[in-house]
């Protein structure tokens, strides 16, 4: 609602409060969980970035299937989700893929607009 605001600002001190006085009893259960349990890294990955975009590459020279728009006279208007295929568009492709390549690139190799070329609004 419209208090919402001033509802959750009440409640700052007392979570505050609350922190300090439970930060003993968190702190040692954290620091257990932290030598029992393993981190995540990327050694548990389903797939690798180069099989990923393999995947990417082959659903975006996919071609949509015969019924690509849902007819309401055809019979099978409702098929089934093997029957429609999703295809990606081209720019969905580049977008994901450009995605892909961010950890590989450096911020300096990242293209960039001047700032004389941009349009600013004014105050």
């Amino acid at each position: 609602g419209s208090y919402q605001f001033a509802i959750a600002g009440a409640f700052v001190p007392f979570v505050g409060c609350l922190q300090v006085v439970l930060q003993p009893v968190v702190q040692p259960i954290a620091q257990l969980l932290d030598r029992l349990l393993p981190e995540d890294d990327d050694d548990g990955m389903k797939y690798s970035r180069a099989e990923l975009r393999a995947v990417l590459q082959l659903h975006g020279r996919a071609h949509p299937s015969e019924h690509n728009e849902l007819d309401s006279n055809h019979p099978d208007s409702l098929g089934s989700e093997s029957e429609v295929e999703i295809v990606l568009s081209p720019l969905e492709v580049k977008l994901i893929n450009n995605i892909f390549g961010l950890k590989e690139k450096k911020v300096w190799e990242l293209p960039y607009l001047r700032l004389d070329t941009c349009l600013q609004a004014s105050s």
